[in-house]
């Protein structure tokens, strides 16, 4: 079956849910509720995989470093490049050509990031054969000595382990923030320590077939929330479906500190998924 079947299972649960017997056969199909499913349904999937450490959803990753980002360039007879990377601040920003550090406005122009608009570097003369300029921009937070990338799939940050470490039996954690990127399209984990191993996050689950039934569940009666406000117009539909939502999340609570009370063979590695 198709993903984007199974994902319409979910939308006309959530229309059963709220009484309708009217359902969606088509993702793209012109009907309020299709519209309304395509509205939200992608902001929801995040907002539930936030509400708590879902163990299915969790997973870890080694993380990059952003403390600087650089990039090269060795067109001959160009003298204008547009950078890789966000510049909010000009001071951030190093510019070499051949190892030998230039000067603002005498040697070039920096031109900061816009909406829409790449930060770019402009030269008074073209590089010529043999010629590299290099652009360096420093980043930093105030309170903060390091920063990396975020995974393109984190949903949100949990821990950040050492090795051989478990979040789950971890009572002091390493203290850190998520922070916006320069660009404002993505985000930065910002610590003070650089000898972590991992960290441990919520990754985006999108593929239906993954859930266990009480993530579905907690999904099925989130989406029935704006179903209620915006195709039945019934308030206290939407009220009883918010309590379903909220019983649900505390239900997969529940049955995960049973879980975690019960003896289990399970290796190391397993259990650190948990």
């Amino acid at each position: 079956m198709s993903q984007t079947l199974i994902k319409l299972g979910v939308w006309n649960q959530a229309l059963i849910a709220i009484g309708e017997t009217t359902f969606i056969d088509d993702e793209a199909e012109d009907s309020l509720a299709a519209e309304i499913c395509r509205m939200v349904y992608d902001d929801l999937l995040r907002e539930v995989l936030e509400a708590r450490a879902w163990p299915f959803a969790v997973g870890s990753a080694s993380l990059v470093s952003v403390d600087e980002e650089t990039d090269t360039f060795d067109d001959v007879g160009v003298s204008s490049f547009d950078l890789s990377f966000a510049v909010i601040d000009t001071q951030q920003v190093a510019v070499e050509l051949d190892g030998s550090a230039l000067t603002p406005v005498t040697d070039y122009v920096l031109t900061p990031s816009s909406i829409g608009q790449q930060a770019n570097v402009t030269l008074t003369s073209a590089l010529t054969s043999g010629q590299t300029l290099t652009v360096t921009k420093t980043n930093a937070r105030n309170g903060w000595g390091y920063l990396y990338a975020l995974p393109a799939d984190c949903v949100k940050a949990l821990a950040l382990l050492y090795e051989d470490e478990l979040r789950l039996s971890t009572p002091t954690r390493i203290p850190f923030d998520v922070i916006p990127d320069d660009a404002g399209v993505g985000f930065y984990i910002a610590t003070n320590s650089n000898d972590f191993e991992v960290l441990e996050y919520v990754r985006l689950m999108e593929n239906v077939i993954s859930w266990p039934r009480q993530f579905l569940n907690a999904m099925v009666f989130r989406l029935a929330v704006p179903l209620a406000s915006g195709l039945r117009k019934d308030p206290k539909l939407a009220l009883t479906m918010t309590q379903l939502y909220s019983q649900a999340v505390n239900a997969s609570f529940a049955h995960q500190a049973i879980a975690r009370s019960t003896p289990s063979p399970e290796t190391p590695s397993l259990i650190a998924r948990r």
